[in-house]
């Protein structure tokens, strides 16, 4: 169904992807390069970590 989440990443496969990806920033001179590597390590950080189920809105 569509409203169902995606299933989570396993942490140590997260950690491994992170990994990778921290090592190719390190390497990098161009700065937009680290930019997108800082995206996508929060795109792995996000499927990762459980969201937190919203708040409702307390009526007044």
């Amino acid at each position: 169904m569509a409203d169902e989440p995606a299933p989570l990443m396993y942490p140590y496969e997260a950690l491994k992807i992170i990994e990778v990806l921290v090592d190719v920033a390190e390497e990098t001179d161009n700065p937009v390069a680290t930019d997108l590597i800082l995206r996508e390590i929060r795109n792995v950080l996000a499927k990762t970590m459980p969201k937190k189920p919203r708040r409702r809105r307390r009526k007044a």
